[in-house]
């Protein structure tokens, strides 16, 4: 039921927009979805990025795998790219940070809590996990979802 929900509010809207980039953003509280109005789906999008490309770490695919499962069954934020969008990030799960460039169709991020622990991000068949982004890109996408009218 909640796959239909998604296809419905998501990605039926997302694939009547005119070939381009299309972002679509739902939060998930108490199992109920919120659609944002689209100039904030839009915002939301932009700023989850930033956040994606501002984390320094990246955890194994063990980790990626388990948060991703655990993230859907609590109040969560999740954005979708229609098409994937293009993401530079610096991360290394050890030693020096490396550069590389990830095709993003998902994010997925806990919203409880001193949310997330993990920004979640579903690449081509791969989902992974990272951390340690930094607290101004943070902060202005915990502002920018109270905007959407959702709190923590």
């Amino acid at each position: 039921m909640r796959a239909l929900l998604w296809f419905v509010l998501v990605a039926l809207p997302a694939m009547s927009v005119a070939a381009g980039d299309t972002v679509a953003v739902v939060i998930f509280q108490e199992d109920r979805p919120t659609v944002l109005a689209l100039e904030n789906q839009d915002r939301i999008g932009r700023l989850a990025v930033e956040m994606l490309a501002s984390a320094s770490y990246e955890a194994g695919p063990a980790v990626a795998e388990q948060g991703w499962l655990e993230a859907i069954r609590r109040p969560h934020l999740y954005v979708t790219f229609v098409p994937p969008r293009a993401v530079r990030v610096r991360s290394s799960a050890t030693g020096v940070a490396t550069a590389q460039e990830l095709q993003v169709a998902e994010i997925v991020m806990r919203i409880v809590g001193e949310w997330p622990d993990y920004i979640l991000v579903r690449e081509r068949e791969t989902v992974r996990a990272f951390a340690k982004y930094g607290p101004r890109e943070a902060e202005a996408l915990r502002d920018a979802v109270r905007i959407g009218g959702t709190t923590r």
